[in-house]
């Protein structure tokens, strides 16, 4: 149904312009207004109440608002702008990565959204060049990030700030470049979008099996040193995939994951001391802040340990949207082996 009103307001421009969703009841699509009302999904408001929610606090772009319908139920929408980056540093198999990725994403995941990718300042040409073929130019955005080393690349996911672009979005998903998608992941964006936390996969123990562990991975070591109560036994999660609803929410978090990582490597005179390098920081600042979640990408992600002497890979009549292949930072000549074996298994 077209709109029969040609709004003058730039708060009611805004909204026509985007899709909205409650993340529950209603599916993303565009509101419909009319002289006297609005329309999105089954809700049915007068225009007065669509004007009366203009958020006081937010003059520019709005992620979220709420509807009075029905006299007196009110339903929170949001806008529904997904996005999914990449940070890609390194080697060749890093970005032979990154390209299977993406093209799986595009391909398997029916993607048709907009897709960001973090690399170095020397590497932002070459990626527009690799993924030309693959993505289309106007939802594809490539953004330089200044690194040195490992931790910094590794780090440079926490940095939001580093693109205009995903302070717009709605909502986020950062993934590792060893990540394959293998089905459509719209009901993992849809639970995304009202999440109040960080979403992230369980992967592990947090004392990694063992008392005496060097923790490496998922921060118990940090925990302990810090006096912060935790169960040894619990899962630990991954950082290689990171869910969220926007930036505003998930930035004071990640400034707190860099603050502590790098103060850590200052206090130690030692930038590699854990060799999961970002990871054990966001398992000790998530856990203590009990600001994550762990259900969606539970559902959605499946973790494939990849071996160097041996190429194996998961079952796709087992799809769930993700899978991650693991088997330590850095190390992507198996795992592009891996996921190019997975990806011709997927193809018809």
């Amino acid at each position: 149904m077209a709109n029969s009103f040609a709004p003058p307001d730039p708060w009611l421009k805004q909204l026509l312009a985007a899709e909205w969703t409650d993340g529950i009841r209603t599916r993303p699509s565009r509101l419909v207004i009319n002289a006297d009302h609005v329309m999105i999904g089954g809700l049915v408001a007068p225009i007065g109440s669509l004007i009366d929610a203009r958020p006081a606090d937010q003059p520019g772009a709005v992620l979220s608002f709420d509807l009075l319908h029905d006299g007196w139920k009110v339903t929170r929408l949001h806008k529904y702008k997904p996005l999914i980056y990449y940070a890609a540093f390194g080697s060749e198999d890093i970005f032979a990565c990154l390209r299977a990725s993406i093209f799986s994403l595009l391909t398997h995941g029916r993607w048709r959204h907009d897709i960001a990718v973090l690399t170095s300042p020397d590497r932002v040409a070459l990626v527009r060049q690799q993924l030309a073929p693959i993505c289309p130019p106007q939802r594809l955005h490539v953004a330089p990030v200044t690194g040195e080393d490992l931790l910094d690349w590794c780090c440079a996911r926490y940095r939001l700030n580093a693109f205009q672009a995903l302070w717009s979005a709605q909502p986020l998903l950062y993934l590792d470049t060893d990540v394959i998608c293998d089905r459509p992941i719209d009901e993992l964006m849809l639970g995304l979008i009202g999440s109040n936390t960080i979403n992230l996969r369980q992967e592990g123990r947090l004392d990694e099996g063992e008392a005496t562990s060097a923790g490496h991975w998922f921060g118990w070591r940090l925990l302990a040193g810090d006096g912060v109560p935790f169960d040894p036994s619990s899962p630990g999660f991954s950082s290689g995939a990171i869910g969220f609803a926007n930036a505003v929410m998930a930035q004071p978090h990640f400034d707190a994951i860099l603050a502590s990582t790098y103060g850590h490597a200052r206090s130690t005179a030692n930038r590699h001391y854990y060799e999961g390098y970002d990871q054990p920081f966001a398992n000790y600042v998530l856990r203590k802040r009990r600001c994550f979640a762990t259900d969606l990408l539970n559902r959605s992600l499946r973790i494939h340990r990849v071996a160097a002497d041996h190429i194996s890979m998961p079952a796709p009549r087992s799809a769930t949207g993700l899978v991650h292949f693991t088997g330590g930072v850095g190390l992507a000549e198996p795992k592009r082996a891996a996921m190019e074996n997975y990806l011709a298994a997927l193809s018809p």
